[in-house]
């Protein structure tokens, strides 16, 4: 999944994000349906690793995993509420919902021991990361709406660091069980 420090998002991405917005005297038109598909994904994709880190923080087995959980908990929160925020200017709900396949995988986790549920969330953590980065790089080279692109575009070292410290908290895992 995403790793986002607040620090790094907010000096960022987000004072990025400040400078178009603050060019930006009306609200801006809703964009393009595929423009706001990826939006509308990338609110659920946000959604869903909140809730299964939220998940392993308290359920899991491994305290390491369980404060990287609770890191990812705290920063994909934030991020979240201004990924809405952002999507929000485009007329678009957004609410707090996952899809039926989100959802279903999300209670397949809850029926997991603790020490499988470990390693269940990190092989899906980097996974949905892994789509998460692929479907930026597609808005940031495809997108339509000006606004959007920059957006995605701006997000995509962000998402790689996140997706290579979900790799390397799985090495560290999968090291840690070999012992």
């Amino acid at each position: 999944m995403v790793l986002l420090s607040r620090s790094f998002v907010g000096g960022v991405f987000f004072a990025g994000l400040s400078l178009v917005v603050g060019q930006q005297k009306t609200a801006p038109p809703v964009p393009k349906s595929a423009d706001a598909r990826f939006l509308l994904d990338a609110v659920r994709a946000n959604y869903l690793e909140v809730a299964y880190a939220s998940w392993v923080k308290d359920h899991g087995s491994n305290p390491d995993l369980k404060g990287y959980a609770a890191k990812i908990v705290d920063d994909r929160t934030d991020f979240g509420d201004r990924l809405r925020e952002f999507a929000a200017r485009y007329k678009l709900s957004v609410g707090g919902t996952q899809d039926d396949k989100s959802e279903a995988e999300y209670r397949r986790l809850q029926t997991l021991d603790p020490g499988v549920l470990d390693q269940a969330y990190l092989q899906d953590v980097s996974k949905i990361a892994e789509k998460e980065l692929t479907a930026y790089q597609h808005e940031a080279s495809t997108g339509t709406d000006p606004e959007v692109k920059q957006w995605a575009y701006a997000m995509l070292r962000p998402l790689q660091e996140g997706l290579q410290k979900a790799l390397d908290a799985q090495k560290l895992m999968d090291g840690a069980s070999s012992e």
